[in-house]
């Protein structure tokens, strides 16, 4: 019998386009991208394919609270201005 080998590659470059699709999600898309990277890749058998999963998902948050951050400040700013004190 022979034994299957690991097509670890093709994961690494799925974990790959999700981090450079970090750029494009949308604050309503996070979470199922999050869900697809901990169901799926954080459990890995491949370390490399971990690695590169774990990274694509912090990036996401990160990028994604960076722009909520900032529409929230944004959002006070003109209310502040159209209602001040």
């Amino acid at each position: 019998m022979r034994k299957e080998s690991d097509q670890y590659e093709v994961r690494s470059a799925i974990a790959k386009t999700f981090l450079l699709l970090s750029e494009l999600v949308e604050e309503v898309q996070l979470m199922d991208m999050v869900k697809c990277i901990v169901e799926e890749g954080l459990n890995d058998r491949n370390e490399e394919c971990r690695n590169l999963m774990r990274n694509a998902g912090i990036t996401t948050i990160r990028r994604v609270s960076f722009i909520r951050v900032a529409v929230d400040e944004e959002f006070d700013l003109y209310q502040a201005k159209c209602h001040p004190v």
